[in-house]
């Protein structure tokens, strides 16, 4: 199914649906997917509408690592695709503001609102 036929809107480079924004990230310890890449491709890895509809398809696993290894080459050159293995999408509200921290290749988001800070 192409992305024209689904029922999600493509704005600034993001797949959303239904209220929310769907971001990449991999949670294994196989490398991280966009802090294990240089900056100025961070943001787009992070919410490639592309990738995100190779994922939500019904192809086999090795079919959408192919499809989205081929995607990346030529969208973003020389990166590091260590984390595709486990490569997994979150759903955020739109608006909501987060971060993806990496400890040994493993990637979580952090929700802004749902941090506990410690004050000295």
């Amino acid at each position: 199914m192409e992305l024209s036929q689904l029922d999600v809107s493509i704005v600034q480079n993001k797949y959303r649906k239904d209220g929310k924004v769907a971001v990449l990230y991999s949670p294994s310890y196989w490398g991280g997917w966009s802090t294990w890449c240089r900056d100025d491709q961070a943001e787009r890895m992070l919410y490639d509408p592309w990738i995100v509809d190779i994922l939500l398809s019904d192809l086999l696993d090795d079919e959408k690592n192919n499809r989205i290894r081929v995607h990346c080459d030529m969208c973003y050159p020389d990166v590091y695709l260590g984390g595709l293995e486990d490569l997994t999408i979150a759903w955020l509200p739109e608006g909501c503001a987060f971060r993806v921290v990496e400890h040994d290749g493993s990637e979580v988001i952090e929700i802004r609102d749902n941090i506990d800070w410690y004050t000295a």
